[in-house]
């Protein structure tokens, strides 16, 4: 199995957000942060479960770095991250569904 080292994309997501605070542009870090996380997404195996389960984890090692002290350049950055990889892991939740769960809702016919 492919193992991904979650600690060491977060280490680098912080050094943007280190970047960012020094008074690198937020659109250049975005984008940064962005390619960061899209080759993580590459380099996980085809199993959807492990995704969900690295995606998860990797939500929960940014959550440490988000307090109410911190910079707001570092939130915003941190946050941007955190923003992305909750996208793709609510993805696979939407993907791993099962199609007959009677919990969503369909919405009336409207006359």
């Amino acid at each position: 199995m492919n193992e991904i080292n979650i600690n060491s994309h977060v280490r680098k997501i912080r050094r943007l957000a280190a970047e960012h605070q020094a008074g690198t542009s937020l659109l250049e870090i975005k984008l940064q942060v962005d390619n960061i996380i899209q080759s993580m997404r590459d380099s996980l195996i085809n199993d959807k479960d492990y995704q969900l389960t690295i995606w998860s984890a990797m939500l929960t090692a940014l959550e440490q770095y988000i307090t109410n002290m911190a910079d707001p350049k570092w939130l915003d950055v941190i946050s941007h991250a955190r923003s992305r990889v909750k996208s793709r892991r609510n993805s696979l939740l939407a993907y791993n569904k099962p199609k007959n769960d009677k919990s969503t809702k369909t919405l009336p016919k409207i006359l």
